[in-house]
């Protein structure tokens, strides 16, 4: 006997209708879906790990201007050690010196803005792949 609306012949298997159909259907929308999501997720962890590995280069040389040169410092220190040594007067029973404070190192705004931009999308990125890394798991349960 042949189904009027398509004429095709029954087959003698059982065909599920009502709930089982649709947990059957969603079921297996989910599974694709999950494989879509699971493989981009696999590719913005690529981006994100290299993202990351590209602002490390970066953050390391500008991390160095938030602290004073030592080279430069050396030369101050060695300065002011002799202007003091110019300026001894003896007078008994000890040494005077004119002494003149060392300057204070301060950073740049700009330095200061460009590190705190570096570190927080370093961050961001480090962020974005633990979420990554989480939501491939949960994909893995959930499957």
């Amino acid at each position: 006997m042949a189904d009027p609306n398509t004429h095709k012949p029954f087959t003698n298997a059982v065909q599920e209708t009502g709930r089982t159909a649709v947990e059957k259907y969603i079921g297996e929308s989910d599974v694709s879906e999950m494989k879509v999501l699971n493989n981009n997720i696999d590719a913005l962890l690529i981006f994100a790990g290299l993202f990351s590995a590209v602002l490390t280069v970066f953050v390391v040389p500008s991390y160095l201007l938030l602290q004073p040169d030592n080279s430069q410092l050396t030369v101050q220190l060695l300065a002011q050690i002799s202007a003091q040594l110019a300026h001894f007067e003896i007078i008994p029973p000890f040494i005077a010196s004119d002494t003149s404070a060392s300057p204070v190192f301060q950073v740049s705004t700009s330095a200061r803005w460009m590190n705190c931009l570096w570190f927080l999308s370093l961050i961001f990125s480090l962020s974005s792949a633990l979420f990554s890394i989480l939501a491939k798991q949960w994909i893995g349960e959930y499957l």
